[in-house]
């Protein structure tokens, strides 16, 4: 890499032993981004977003939406790490369920 900024070295994720025996099927998955470019508000960004929680409003509903099977096995795999999901929900969940009470995103 020296002085070469196109060349990117593989990135690594390192699994324990012992995560790996008590999560047999516990598959990691990393995704390296490039060309991003951070802005302070885009008229298209809030168009997605508006299209995105419309799809979402169509979809789901909060009632049961912990129950969905997606989501079911994120608050499973958490309550097996020691992560109370009614403290801490999933990050997607938490999302989805910020857009369906309106919460802006």
């Amino acid at each position: 890499m020296d002085g070469d900024h196109n060349q990117r070295r593989p990135a690594m994720i390192s699994v324990s032993r012992e995560v790996r025996e008590r999560f047999p099927g516990l598959t990691v998955m990393l995704a390296v981004i490039e060309g991003v470019e951070v802005k302070g508000s885009s008229r298209e960004l809030e168009e997605l977003k508006r299209a995105v929680e419309g799809e979402v409003r169509a979809k789901y509903r909060a009632e049961g939406l912990k129950d969905l099977p997606a989501f079911r096995c994120y608050r499973d795999f958490m309550w097996r790490v020691g992560v109370d999901p009614t403290k801490a929900r999933p990050a997607a969940e938490a999302l989805i369920r910020r857009t369906l009470i309106g919460k802006p995103v």
